[in-house]
């Protein structure tokens, strides 16, 4: 209950800073709105980028690396690196659209990893992309964009 409670106040967070930015938007149409867009490598975040793009939002992609690269280096394979390797085909494609790397492994052990482990233990089944989605994805990366100096009217996934 505690983790949908918190994924609530993320969201109403999000809907008044939309509101209130179309509003700033609205009043200066010489705005060109800025959208974080969370780019995984794969068609749907691909192709949502290209038509922000299409749509004259002014945007930056970030990669999220929240696997575990570390446990699999000893493979002598990162599989994130060839999704990261996909998103800077895409963004120089989109005409060199700025790409962040932000690392959230931790956080992703820690808030989803955690979570199926205890889920299982329990006889459940988990949901980690549920989890991903409100803990690390918007819960996260949009308190890394509130730390940063960055400032975006929309994030996009």
């Amino acid at each position: 209950e505690t983790s949908s409670v918190v994924a609530n106040e993320k969201l109403n967070q999000l809907l008044k800073l939309s509101s209130s930015n179309t509003k700033t938007q609205k009043d200066n149409p010489t705005h060109k709105p800025t959208v974080a867009m969370l780019l995984s490598g794969g068609v749907d975040s691909s192709v949502a980028l290209h038509l922000l793009l299409r749509q004259n939002y002014n945007v930056t992609a970030f990669y999220l690396r929240i696997w575990l690269e570390d446990e699999l280096a000893h493979l002598g394979e990162c599989p994130w690196e060839e999704d990261l390797e996909v998103c800077q085909l895409v963004t120089e494609h989109a005409g060199n659209v700025p790409l962040e790397t932000v690392s959230l492994g931790e956080e992703y052990r820690e808030q989803v990893v955690q979570y199926t482990i205890e889920e299982a233990e329990r006889g459940r089944t988990p949901n980690p992309d549920i989890m991903c989605n409100s803990r690390v994805k918007f819960g996260c990366f949009l308190e890394y964009i509130e730390k940063s100096d960055m400032t975006f009217d929309y994030v996009a996934s």
